[in-house]
């Protein structure tokens, strides 16, 4: 982009920042996820860090939280609450200690102590002679609203502080020249900070009363934890059952590191997180990482990362603060389910069934842990529906393991430069021209022939979901093919150890890994065999529920189209798929020569469950066993597992932070179960 360009971009940035932290902070409304607002704030400070002369003072990244509503007194903070900087990869986190270690004594070891990054609303609480006496929302981090009301209702936040004696016996158990150090500077004054939130539970209980009264639930525990303390009435936020977690002193009561400090706010009588803790380096801070991370869906409160703060206060003092917030602590986010990135490209790409899908590609962007560069398009109405432009801001999601999606497109961020993508005519592989049935959105290369069409399906067919050939990709598959080794999936099985080795330049270890996998895939069970053959829109439920209703190939091949029709969730157009397969003589030679080559068929053992014959939606996150954990239990039982709810779904089970899926349930009348429930 020219200069011009990346001036209007940084001003569009900063337009759509300002207007969602509005709504974030000040009108406790969730316009987009807290990982897009992340993400906007990361392209905007990447984009001002290469542009250090278009910096403005009223940047989003030279603010801090949101302002103070009229409706509160606003109050002066004794030292401005500010927020941190985020990083976001492991990369980053190194990138933040090498600037660290420029500034302190290079000779003395970095410690520190990692926290939850917790997921609520920052409060800030005064005690004079032990007494609870004000209690501050973070506000514009200058100056907070007054909302001691509120937070003398938190059964959590004491309103007196325990003794002098009782604190210094307690610190004696952490370390007797904490207690001492303590025991000479108290005063029975002192300001702390923390986090007031809801708990997951604390949310379903809410909105189970919410439905008995037919009144509308809540989305979030951050909205509500935001909405509840900021009530004129406290008999609201009572209501409410908040909880709250101690995670900074102000005062100095002797403290020399930040551990000292979560005993201190532990002593006096305030609630901490226990996963927090002290590691001895940056190593140890990203294995403490991924543990948390880990944990994330079995615990019941939302935090959003981890905390990384320098553990010894004399050098947090030496580091000091940015224009935003402290150089001694850093937030390393969560990889979001929900981020921003700019599609550079539009290209078309051929399956194995013919269908020519355009496919979005974009900068590279780490999305739920995982960097994605491309995003399907699924046809030319998808395009259309979206409004996307080549050059678009996009919002993209990946759910666990689904494959990334453009979910919506910022035309807010617009900035004249974007193009509309031209529909082809003809194959981009084999140039045939493309074909396009009356009322059908998608474009298919004619061409049995096509090398794309060929290739993604044999790749399809050794995936996981198929055969499961460990290390056989589409890079070797290419070259197997273009050596005339192999032209149908059943040449694969008929592959020597010479072949692989000459073919793909494999040293003599690796391309006996190669074969040992192609001939241990041989064994597979009905389902993946089904799958593996590559059936137009038979995918893997379809796959499960013809394995389990056809007791043998032959039953299979020899099926008509009322059978068929007859299986649940098999309509009309999948039947006649599976028919127009079947009917193929190619198709029933290959599969001839697939069994003549060795392959043996492991057929399901017939058993009725708790489960039999339901179809069973799974959403939100669970305490005791993890999705894979609940699928493979509930097709144990007979049931079948699907992705989205529909009015054919039985069954809805459903963890903590369910989403839209539990609406759509209420909608259609579907029985929904809990955990607890299951």
């Amino acid at each position: 982009m020219q200069k011009k360009e990346i001036k209007y971009r940084l001003q569009k940035l900063r337009q759509e920042i300002r207007k969602h932290r509005s709504n974030y902070h000040i009108q406790d409304i969730s316009s987009i996820s807290g990982g897009v607002l992340d993400s906007l704030m990361h392209q905007l400070s990447q984009l001002e860090a290469e542009y250090p002369e278009l910096i403005t003072p009223d940047s989003p990244t030279q603010r801090v939280g949101g302002e103070v509503l009229p409706e509160f007194e606003k109050v002066a903070h004794t030292i401005p609450m500010m927020s941190l900087n985020d990083v976001f990869d492991e990369a980053e986190l190194q990138q933040w200690e090498d600037r660290n270690r420029g500034i302190v004594d290079k000779a003395k070891t970095l410690q520190y102590f990692v926290e939850l990054k917790l997921d609520g609303l920052a409060v800030s609480i005064k005690y004079a002679n032990y007494q609870l006496t004000q209690g501050l929302t973070r506000g514009n981090g200058q100056e907070g609203e007054n909302i001691t009301h509120n937070i003398k209702t938190i059964q959590d936040i004491p309103i007196k502080l325990n003794s002098k004696e009782q604190i210094v016996d307690k610190l004696k158990n952490y370390d007797i020249n904490l207690a001492n150090r303590f025991e000479s500077l108290w005063q029975s004054d002192c300001e702390i900070r923390g986090e007031a939130y809801i708990r997951y539970s604390q949310l379903d209980l809410i909105n189970q009363n919410l439905r008995a009264q037919g009144q509308a639930e809540y989305a979030n525990v951050r909205n509500l934890a935001a909405g509840s303390l900021r009530q004129l009435d406290s008999s609201i936020t009572a209501s409410r059952g908040l909880s709250f977690f101690a995670w900074g002193l102000i005062t100095d009561l002797g403290q020399t590191t930040q551990q000292e400090e979560y005993w201190i706010l532990e002593a006096l009588g305030f609630p901490v997180v226990r996963e927090n803790k002290l590691v001895d380096n940056i190593k140890q801070a990203q294995e403490y990482y991924q543990h948390i991370l880990n944990l994330r869906e079995r615990i019941d409160f939302a935090y959003d990362g981890v905390v990384v703060k320098v553990n010894d206060k004399n050098m947090q003092n030496q580091l000091g603060f940015t224009g935003k917030g402290p150089r001694f602590m850093i937030a390393y986010k969560f990889p979001a389910e929900e981020v921003t990135t700019q599609v550079i490209d539009i290209i078309s790409q051929v399956g194995r069934t013919g269908k020519v899908t355009p496919v979005a590609i974009m900068k590279p962007v780490n999305v739920y842990g995982v960097t994605v560069t491309r995003a399907t398009l699924h046809n030319q109405d998808e395009i259309e529906r979206l409004e996307l432009l080549i050059g678009d801001t996009v919002i993209i999601r990946r759910a666990g393991d689904v494959i990334p999606e453009i979910v919506k497109v910022l035309p807010e961020l617009r900035i004249g430069s974007e193009e509309k993508y031209q529909y082809p005519s003809i194959c981009p592989e084999c140039g045939t021209a493309l074909i396009q049935a009356k009322e059908q959105v998608n474009q298919y290369c004619p061409n049995t022939r096509c090398p794309a069409r060929h290739i993604e399906y044999l790749s399809y067919a050794v995936s996981k979901e198929g055969f499961n050939i460990e290390g056989l990709s589409k890079k070797i598959l290419l070259k197997l093919q273009e050596a005339d080794l192999i032209q149908h999936i059943d040449d694969i099985f008929k592959l020597s150890l010479d072949d692989i080795k000459i073919t793909a330049g494999f040293g003599e270890k690796s391309a006996q890994n190669l074969f040992n996998s192609i001939q241990n895939s041989k064994n597979i069970t009905f389902r993946r065999f089904i799958q593996a053959l590559g059936i137009p829109m038979v995918g893997n439920q379809t796959a499960l529920q013809l394995s389990r209703h056809f007791q043998s190939l032959d039953e299979f091949l020899t099926t008509n189209l009322e059978q068929l029709q007859a299986i649940p969730d098999i309509g009309e157009k999948v039947a006649s798929s599976i028919m127009d397969y079947i009917y193929n003589t190619n198709n029933l030679h290959i599969i001839k020569e697939l069994l003549k080559s060795g392959i043996s068929i492991d057929y399901p053992i017939a058993k009725k469950g708790i489960w039999a014959d339901k179809t069973i939606c799974i959403t939100g996150t669970f305490e005791q066993f993890t999705r894979d954990e609940l699928k493979a239990k509930i097709e144990a039982e007979g049931g079948i597992v699907v992705s989205q709810v529909s009015s054919q779904t039985d069954i809805l089970l459903v963890g903590a932070k369910a989403g839209s899926k539990l609406e759509k349930a209420k909608k259609f009348g579907i029985k929904i179960i809990t955990e607890r429930e299951l």
